[in-house]
């Protein structure tokens, strides 16, 4: 979901994509919404347990990101930093479970 993903509402090849591959997996935090059953959608955010942590360090942030799963594949819907509920093109119930299961 972190390393591979496009970006379909903005039409952007994966390599143009904000998450760079040398961000550690065990820095982010990731859920995948329970509100729907099969849910195809997902997040991930900075670990802030680990701000401190030598290798988490340099990517300490307060941004978030939604993605979509389509096909194989996952997408970036939506990215920032103030949680907010009403996030365009994700359906509410799923960015208020997706913000509430990071943190």
């Amino acid at each position: 979901m972190m390393y591979h993903a496009g970006s379909h509402y903005d039409h952007l090849p994966a390599k143009d994509v904000d998450v760079p591959k040398a961000f550690p997996l065990r820095c982010a935090v990731a859920d995948i919404a329970t509100v729907v059953a099969g849910s195809r959608w997902g997040g991930w955010e900075f670990n802030s347990r680990l701000g401190r942590d030598r290798q988490c360090a340099r990517w300490a942030s307060n941004g978030w990101t939604i993605e979509h799963k389509i096909g194989p594949r996952w997408y970036v819907v939506a990215e920032g930093s103030e949680r907010y509920t009403h996030i365009p093109g994700v359906p509410q119930r799923i960015a208020v479970d997706e913000l509430k299961g990071l943190g």
